[in-house]
């Protein structure tokens, strides 16, 4: 039956990463893979029934006669392997259309290995590699709402969320919301071409009607919305609305000349230190360094004006600001626990 198969990228498997070597995972391997994920930690919001059977994976993984390549119209697991130990961690599944043109990727590792960038390293690179066919029009992945470790992953490999479907999806008995993650190759060929390298220059600029519809396209990653309003809701909150912290001041981020950000400061009042309100990076722009060096403008300026100290608040949860800021200097009080957190800067 192998023969009648349609394969992708055949020649180009395994495909090598810098610590990694992804390759067609095999039948004699439907035990190991059984196993893993069977374990309630890997598949707690994975959409398979517990326990995951051997029956199963026997009839998702490879022969051994058929070759290194992407099936077309069925799915393919591919084994995530540790270059330097030749250790298997996990897997990732890539489902391709009959056409060819469409492929759904997800990803799968044992705990201990989580955690570690290897989810986004394999799947950075699988992705690379599928838009690198001929013809492929889209990639997309599909997960729980509540699975944001995922998430991020998807957003860190270039994919934009685009739905929440509430109770869409039959999953363990009852009928669970989806989410939906997915990239063109234009859109792609965008990411992967963004500019990755510090900026030469940030400058703070105060947003006017010839510039702020550049600054009103800029948008965040979607699990960052937990801590971080919309554009539109930033413009809102210093138009409109009142801040017990003193008045809002907005400003657009600018690196080398190009709208990457926003930033409102609520400037000292009632006896209280400035703060540092909101900041929104582009998520073409994160990872640049930009965010750090606008704090750090900001700081120098309030200390030339002698102010002695610089707050800024953030709501907690995993994949929030906290190390950001803690980086930067600013210390939260010990033993507090509030819905927000405030951290302090000494200027002095």
């Amino acid at each position: 039956m192998s023969e009648q198969k349609r394969y992708l990228a055949t020649g180009l498997l395994p495909l090598h990463t810098p610590r990694l070597r992804l390759r067609v995972m095999r039948k004699a391997e439907a035990q190991f893979q059984a196993d893993y994920r069977s374990d309630p930690a890997v598949a707690e919001y994975q959409f398979w029934d517990l326990p995951y059977t051997i029956e199963r994976s026997l009839a998702q993984l490879a022969g051994p006669d058929e070759p290194e390549g992407l099936v077309v119209g069925g799915t393919t697991t591919l084994a995530v392997v540790l270059a330097e130990t030749g250790e298997v961690i996990g897997d990732l599944a890539v489902s391709i259309d009959r056409t060819g043109l469409t492929a759904e990727v997800g990803f799968t590792l044992i705990p201990r290995h989580q955690g570690k960038g290897y989810a986004r390293e394999g799947t950075e690179a699988l992705v690379d590699l599928l838009f690198d066919q001929p013809g492929m029009v889209r990639i997309s992945g599909e997960l729980d709402p509540l699975n944001i470790a995922s998430a991020r992953v998807l957003e860190a490999v270039g994919l934009e969320h685009e739905a929440d479907t509430k109770q869409s999806f039959w999953w363990r008995g009852h009928w669970a919301d989806n989410r939906t993650y997915g990239v063109t190759a234009t859109d792609y060929r965008r990411w992967r071409t963004r500019p990755q390298a510090p900026p030469g220059l940030v400058e703070l600029v105060p947003l006017t009607n010839a510039n702020y519809r550049d600054f009103a396209s800029l948008a965040t990653h979607y699990t960052q919305l937990r801590f971080t309003p919309t554009v539109l809701e930033m413009f809102a909150e210093v138009h409109f609305g009142n801040s017990s912290d003193g008045a809002l001041q907005l400003r657009g981020i600018e690196a080398g000349g190009e709208p990457v950000g926003l930033l409102v400061v609520a400037e000292a009042a009632g006896g209280e230190s400035p703060a540092l309100h909101r900041l929104l990076i582009d998520r073409r722009h994160q990872g640049r360094g930009i965010g750090r060096r606008t704090v750090e403008q900001i700081a120098d300026r309030l200390r030339r004006e002698g102010h002695s100290a610089l707050t800024a608040r953030w709501t907690p949860g995993r994949g929030g600001p906290r190390g950001f800021f803690e980086k930067l200097g600013f210390v939260v009080a010990p033993g507090r626990v509030d819905p927000v957190t405030q951290g302090t800067l000494d200027l002095r």
